[in-house]
C-alpha cells in the first residue's frame, strides 16, 4: 500500500492541474468543459478506488465500492460526449440525444449506489474488498462500456481523417485512451467480477497515468488546447510531490525500523528526522525534473526574446532590399528550423504579390492575387496563419460563406505547400507575405514559434518596405540619371543640327540678299532717273506706273536690308559705330518726317518730351534711327483713328522713348510672339499684307547690344498698345563707350532674354 500513496497523488494533482488549466483556458468552448470534467472524475475515481482498499469494514467497503462505480458512470459518458465535440467550440450533439444520454448516465449512477448493482462485499485479510454483482450490471455495463469503446470508435475515425498537426495529437490522445481504459476494464472490472482477483484494485489510479501523461505530453509539444506551459508545471510539480513522498515512504517503512532496532531511538523521532532529509533532496529533484521535462517536453528550446533582439539589431543596420531579405531568411532558416521560406512583396503597379526572395524552394514563380481569398482572409488575420488550425476554425465557422472561404484558403496552403503564413503589416496595410514551409524536425509550429514570429513581423515588415523603398528609389535615379543623359544627348545633337542649319539659312539668306539687292538698287535708280526725265518727258500715264514701281523697288531693298542685318546679326557681322548722341531730337526729328504719313491716315502724331534738354546716349545712330522709325511706322499704319503719343523722358540712368496708340491693340499671346523672327500679330493680314516680321526682331537685337530693352504691353485687342524703348544715359554704369565698334551676334536657337534697364 506505501507505493500506492504516492501513485494516488501525483494522479489526483495531475488531473486536477490539467482540468483546472483547461477549463481556465477557454470555459466557454465544450472541448475544454467536458475535458476538464472527465480529468475531475478520473481524480475523484482515483480517490474513491484508493480509500475503498483501505477499509475492512464491510458496510463502509460496500458503499466505498459503490462510489467507485459511481464516479465510473460520467468517466465514460465524458468520454463520449468529450470525443463526439473534439475539437470544437460547441457541442454538435442534438437535444434528444443529449437528454437520453444524461438520463441514462444519471440512472445508472442512481443505480451505482443501490444494491441492485453490488449487493454485498466479501472482505479478505490483505486484499481488496470483493464485490458481489447485482441486476444492475445488465444496465451498467451498456451504458459505461458502449460509452467509452463508441468514445474511442469516434477518436479513431477522427485519426483517420485527420491530418498534421491534429493527426499527431489525436495519435497521442488514443493512445493514452486506450491503455488507460484498458487497464481499467481489465484489471479493475473484469478481474473482480469475473476471475474473482482484486489484486489490481490498488493500483487503479495508477491506470489513469497514461492518460493524463500523453495529454500532458500533447499539450506540451502539439499544443493541445493551448495549454502548454502550465501543463509542464504540473507535470513537474506533481513528479515532484510524489517522488518526495516516496522517497519518505520508502524510508519509514525499511530504514524506520532498521535505525530503530539497532539504536533504541524512538520511531517517531527516527521519522521527523527523516522528513528533513527528504525536504533537501526535493532541489535536488526539481532540477532533474527541470531537466527531464526540458529534454521532452521543450526538446531544443530557443532563447526567442534573445532571437528577437538579435533578429532586430540585424533588420535595423541595414537598408539594401538583398540584406535585408537574406537577414529574413536566415532568422527563418536558424531560428524557426523551415525547410524553406518565401517572401512576397507587393507590387507597386497592380498591387498583387509577387516572390521577391526564397530559400529552401524552387524557383517561385506565383503571383498571388491582390483580390485572392488567402489575401482578404489575412486582411482579418493580423498574426500568423497556420495550416493545422484552419480545419478546426472552419468547423467552428457558423457562417457558410465564411467556411467556404477558409475551405479556400485550405487548398492554397496546399498549393503552395506551406504550413505558415506570416502577414506583414505597415500603417495597418498589407504589404507582403512570409510563406513558411514545414520544420525541419517534423514537428508542428508551436505557441512560442507563432508568438516569435508575430513579434517579429511588425519589424521584418517596416524594414522590408523601407528597403524596398530605398530600391525604388535607387531604380529611379539609375532611370532618371539614364534619362538625362539621353535626353542631354539629344538635345546637343539637335542643337547642333540647328546651328548648321541656322548658320546655312544666314549664309543662304546673305548669299541671296547680296545678289538682290544689287539690281534692285540699279531699278530703283532707273525709275529715279525716269521720273526726273533724263530719258525723255514721260506721259502722265506712265508716271503713276513708275511711282508704283518705284514703291515696290523701296519695299523690296527695305526687306532684303533687314534679311541682310539678321544675317549680319546671327553671324556676328552687323557691327555698331558707337557715337554720343542727342536722343531726343533724333526722335522729334523722326516724328516730324513720319507726321504726313500719319496725316493721311487722318490720325493724330504728337511727339512730348518731358525736359527741354536731355542727357545724351551712346549709341549706333543709324541702328537706333531704324529701331525707332520701325516702331513708329507700326503704330501709324495699325492705327485707323484716334492718335499716337511719343514722349521721351529720364529716369534715373536711363532714357525712356514711350510711343503710345490707339490702334489695334493686342492679346498676350501675341505679346509673347512679338520679337520673334518671322512674327505678325495685331491683325496685320488685314491691315497691312506687306512686311516679313523681322523688323521688331531685329530692334530687339540692336537694342540689347546697346544694353538696352524693348518692352510693350496692352490691354487687349481694339484698346491700343504701348512700346518702351529703353537706353542707358551716356556715363552711366550700364552705358557703351563711344568711339567702340560693337558687334551684334544672337546665336542660333538661343532664345531672347530679358535685359535690365
Amino acid at each position: 500500500m506505501s507505493l500506492a500513496i504516492p501513485i494516488l497523488i501525483i494522479t489526483v494533482i495531475a488531473n486536477i492541474s490539467i482540468a483546472s488549466f483547461a477549463y481556465t483556458r477557454n470555459p466557454r468552448s465544450a472541448t475544454h468543459r467536458l475535458f476538464a470534467a472527465l480529468t475531475f472524475v478520473l481524480a475523484a475515481w482515483s480517490i474513491a478506488t484508493y480509500i475503498s482498499t483501505t477499509v475492512d469494514h464491510q458496510e463502509t467497503a460496500i458503499w466505498l465500492v459503490r462510489f467507485v462505480m459511481f464516479f465510473s458512470v460520467p468517466v465514460g459518458i465524458l468520454f463520449l460526449l468529450l470525443m463526439h465535440t473534439y475539437p470544437r467550440a460547441s457541442l454538435s450533439i442534438s437535444h434528444p440525444k443529449l437528454i437520453l444520454i444524461v438520463t441514462a448516465m444519471v440512472l445508472t449512477m442512481i443505480i451505482s449506489l443501490s444494491p441492485l448493482l453490488f449487493k454485498t462485499v466479501t472482505i479478505n485479510p490483505g486484499l481488496a474488498p470483493q464485490p458481489k454483482p447485482g441486476l444492475g450490471l445488465i444496465l451498467y455495463i451498456p451504458v459505461v462500456i458502449f460509452g467509452i469503446l463508441y468514445g474511442i470508435y469516434l477518436l479513431i475515425k477522427k485519426f483517420i481523417q485527420s491530418r498534421g498537426l491534429q493527426r499527431v495529437q489525436n495519435a497521442y490522445l488514443l493512445t493514452g485512451v486506450v491503455i488507460m481504459f484498458t487497464l481499467i476494464i481489465s484489471l479493475n472490472f473484469i478481474a473482480p467480477n469475473v476471475f474473482k482477483t482484486t489484486a489490481f484494485i490498488p493500483y487503479g489510479p495508477l491506470f489513469t497515468l497514461p492518460f493524463v501523461f500523453l495529454t500532458a505530453y500533447t499539450i506540451a509539444r502539439y499544443r493541445l488546447m493551448d495549454i502548454r506551459a502550465a501543463i509542464a508545471r504540473s507535470i513537474s510539480l506533481s513528479i515532484l510531490i510524489g517522488a518526495v513522498l516516496l522517497i519518505y515512504g520508502l524510508l519509514v517503512i525499511f530504514a524506520v525500523p532498521y535505525i530503530t532496532d539497532s539504536t533504541g531511538v524512538r520511531g517517531e523521532i527516527v521519522a521527523a528526522v527523516t522528513a528533513l532529509i527528504s525536504i533537501p533532496l526535493a532541489r535536488y529533484i526539481q532540477r532533474a525534473l527541470t531537466r527531464l521535462t526540458d529534454r521532452f517536453l521543450f526538446q531544443n528550446q530557443i532563447d526567442y526574446r534573445r532571437a528577437l533582439v538579435e533578429a532586430s539589431k540585424e533588420l535595423s543596420t541595414t537598408i539594401k532590399i538583398e540584406d535585408v531579405t537574406r537577414t529574413v531568411l536566415n532568422i527563418m532558416e536558424q531560428t524557426i528550423r523551415t525547410k524553406k521560406t518565401i517572401i512576397f512583396l507587393q507590387e507597386n503597379k497592380d498591387h498583387n504579390f509577387s516572390p521577391y526572395a526564397s530559400r529552401g524552394a524552387r524557383a517561385v514563380k506565383v503571383t498571388i492575387p491582390k483580390e485572392h481569398v488567402l489575401v482578404r482572409h489575412l486582411k482579418h488575420t493580423f498574426g500568423p496563419l497556420v495550416k493545422d488550425e484552419l480545419a478546426l476554425e472552419r468547423e467552428q465557422e457558423r457562417s457558410a460563406a465564411h467556411a467556404a472561404e477558409i475551405k479556400i484558403v485550405e487548398q492554397t496552403f496546399d498549393w503552395l505547400d506551406m504550413a505558415v503564413v506570416l502577414p506583414l503589416y505597415v500603417n495597418k496595410l498589407l504589404t507582403g507575405l512570409i510563406v513558411l514551409g514545414d520544420k525541419k524536425s517534423g514537428t508542428p509550429y508551436l505557441h512560442d514559434d507563432l508568438n516569435f514570429l508575430a513579434a517579429l513581423a511588425p519589424q521584418a515588415a517596416t524594414a522590408l518596405e523601407n528597403a524596398r523603398l530605398y530600391q525604388e528609389s535607387l531604380v529611379f535615379g539609375e532611370k532618371l540619371k539614364f534619362e538625362i543623359k539621353r535626353a542631354t544627348q539629344e538635345l546637343e545633337i539637335a542643337n547642333a543640327q540647328l546651328r548648321d542649319l541656322d548658320k546655312a539659312k544666314s549664309e543662304f539668306l546673305s548669299i541671296a540678299s547680296h545678289q538682290l539687292y544689287t539690281p534692285m538698287t540699279a531699278l530703283r535708280g532707273y525709275l529715279s532717273m525716269l521720273q526726273e526725265g533724263d530719258y525723255g518727258q514721260t506721259s502722265p500715264k506712265q508716271k503713276p506706273i513708275i511711282k508704283i514701281l518705284e514703291i515696290s523697288a523701296n519695299r523690296l531693298i527695305n526687306l532684303i536690308k533687314n534679311l541682310l542685318d539678321v544675317s549680319r546679326i546671327e553671324s556676328g557681322r552687323l557691327e555698331l559705330n558707337l557715337e554720343s548722341l542727342d536722343f531726343g531730337s533724333m526722335v522729334k526729328e523722326l516724328v516730324q518726317d513720319l507726321m504726313p504719313n500719319a496725316l493721311n491716315k487722318k490720325v493724330k502724331l504728337q511727339y512730348n518730351q518731358q525736359d527741354e534738354t536731355l542727357p545724351h546716349v551712346v549709341a549706333d545712330q543709324e541702328r537706333v534711327r531704324q529701331v525707332i522709325l520701325n516702331i513708329v511706322d507700326n503704330s501709324i499704319k495699325y492705327t485707323d483713328k484716334g492718335r499716337i503719343d511719343v514722349r521721351v523722358q529720364q529716369t534715373d540712368h536711363t532714357i525712356t522713348l514711350t510711343v503710345n496708340d490707339t490702334g489695334r491693340g493686342m492679346t498676350a499671346d501675341e505679346i509673347t510672339k512679338l520679337f520673334t523672327k518671322f512674327t505678325r500679330v495685331g491683325g496685320a493680314s488685314k491691315y497691312r499684307k506687306e512686311g516679313t516680321g523681322l523688323g521688331l526682331y531685329v530692334a530687339k537685337q540692336i537694342i540689347r547690344e546697346h544694353h538696352g530693352d524693348i518692352e510693350v504691353t496692352s490691354p487687349g485687342m481694339n484698346h491700343g498698345s504701348t512700346f518702351y524703348v529703353h537706353l542707358p544715359i551716356e556715363g552711366s554704369p550700364n552705358a557703351l563707350t563711344a568711339g567702340k565698334k560693337v558687334s551684334v551676334e544672337i546665336k542660333a536657337g538661343e532664345a531672347s532674354p530679358p535685359v535690365g534697364k
